[in-house]
């Protein structure tokens, strides 16, 4: 029962400390946030922050690291190819990372979280545009990825942007129409 309540208590003390963080960073360049300026949003003390984090950066790399390790997550469990599959997966970690992403974007960190997720998301849809279509070249699979991740990074993007008001059904089904359509063309 005892490892239970610490369990919950350091899993409360962390999720106070990354939102005060994300808090924090809506309105401040992460070069400029102190690991005090966090305790203090956050409530905790200062050995509570380094008992999960080295120091800012390290709590914002965790951050990050825990988002894309969600979407590597998600291409693991759709080996096979189902666009509408691994669009609602990542459209739903996404969006449960929502002020993590919007204040990302806003900290102009969108380009390297967008060549983070392309990294993860390659093999998974090069394989599946293969198999979908063996007959397609290298250059054509590789043109109809990067139109694909092209347009969706835009259209999440903009999504993040207009504060996710559109429901993620009808973001998802943009994407596996226009998705759908481009693997049609070749």
């Amino acid at each position: 029962m005892v490892s239970s309540h610490l369990d919950r208590r350091s899993k409360y003390s962390q999720a106070a400390i990354q939102e005060a963080f994300l808090k924090i960073l809506d309105d401040k360049p992460l070069d400029s946030i102190t690991v005090t300026e966090v305790c203090n949003v956050a409530d905790v003390n200062r050995g509570t922050f380094y008992k999960y984090y080295k120091d800012v950066p390290d709590l914002f790399l965790q951050i990050k690291g825990s988002f894309f390790a969600e979407i590597k997550k998600t291409m693991e469990v759709n080996q096979v190819f189902n666009v509408e599959n691994i669009f609602s997966e990542a459209l739903k970690a996404i969006q449960g990372n929502k002020n993590l992403l919007r204040v990302m974007q806003k900290s102009g960190y969108t380009q390297s979280a967008v060549d983070e997720v392309t990294f993860l998301l390659k093999d998974t849809i090069i394989n599946g545009i293969k198999a979908s279509k063996p007959y397609a070249s290298d250059i054509e699979i590789e043109c109809v990825f990067q139109y694909i991740i092209g347009a969706g990074a835009n259209l999440i993007s903009q999504w993040i942007c207009n504060n996710m008001e559109l429901p993620i059904d009808e973001v998802q089904k943009v994407m596996v129409n226009a998705t759908v359509a481009v693997l049609n063309s070749i």
